[in-house]
């Protein structure tokens, strides 16, 4: 509570002088109700938690179109931490093979924020950002590293040449990795999950194709009309980029047309998510 009435005196003060924020004020403010947002969420109060994130990007937009320089630095901040969390999400927090990996990641976070809790001049808030951005590179390694596995396991067929190729390239990401090597591990890791995504695409568009036909089946081209639309426009999305040969999109659209198909099955009437449906932590930080 203390806490939200000093942001509403804080802003409240400006209001009444007729004075505007500041770039690092509206910057401060969007930072502050962007963890008051995932504060309550957090706690449950999904409502609340939406309003704070609207407040948030609100000051972010100010900021942004006063001084381009901050809305690099938001971007690359809020890419280093969803990359940090879904590096979290998959445990490599606590894999031993990645868990320095993590917190090394976690440090160039917390290094950034130093930064920039004092910068004063174009040169600290550029290294505010590579600081984020080695963060960032540093768990996407890791997840990269860690997902390989779990995705073998559902499109490769053990000892086949694809399966010996990705697992030599996840091996020479590691010796890299012990090595300090962030740019070449991240390369190596990153080729081979392409050459996973290249393998997965054609399966999961098929799987996406098949879902969407038994949602037209039950009606639900009808009954959740929104839904399955948007579905059909990932599908077609799915298509194109499967077509072009980019399987990394191609990959995420066919997963998205079956996370929508299944949201079908837990709507009511107007294609509204019912209540057992919550607002996951992730849409906070877009």
């Amino acid at each position: 509570m203390k806490k939200l009435l000093f942001l509403f005196i804080f802003s409240l003060s400006y209001l009444a002088y007729g004075q505007s924020l500041t770039i690092e004020e509206d910057y401060k403010l969007a930072q502050r109700y962007r963890e008051l947002a995932i504060e309550a969420h957090e706690n449950g109060d999904y409502e609340q938690s939406i309003e704070f994130a609207k407040k948030s990007q609100e000051h972010s937009q100010r900021f942004i179109s006063k001084y381009k320089v901050y809305g690099y630095l938001l971007n690359s901040q809020i890419d280093a931490e969803r990359k940090l969390s879904l590096f979290k999400g998959i445990g490599g927090n606590t894999n031993q093979k990645t868990s320095n990996l993590y917190k090394l990641a976690v440090d160039d976070i917390e290094s950034a924020q130093s930064i920039f809790s004092i910068a004063s001049n174009d040169n600290d808030y550029s290294n505010t950002i590579i600081k984020y951005e080695d963060s960032a590179l540093k768990s996407q390694l890791g997840y990269n590293l860690l997902s390989i596995d779990s995705r073998r396991e559902s499109v490769l067929t053990n000892g086949d040449d694809n399966d010996t190729e990705i697992l030599d390239l996840q091996n020479g990401a590691y010796i890299y990795l012990g090595e300090e090597d962030w740019i070449n591990a991240s390369s190596t890791a990153a080729f081979a999950v392409s050459k996973l995504d290249k393998l997965e695409a054609p399966l999961a568009y098929a799987k996406a194709q098949e879902s969407l036909n038994k949602a037209k089946e039950k009606g639900y081209n009808n009954s959740k009309a929104d839904i399955y639309n948007e579905a059909s426009k990932s599908l077609s999305n799915a298509s194109y980029s499967l077509k072009a040969e980019d399987y990394s999109n191609s990959l995420m659209h066919s997963k998205n047309v079956i996370a929508l198909v299944n949201t079908m099955g837990t709507t009511d009437s107007k294609g509204m998510k019912t209540a057992e449906t919550k607002t996951t932590k992730e849409t906070i930080f877009t």
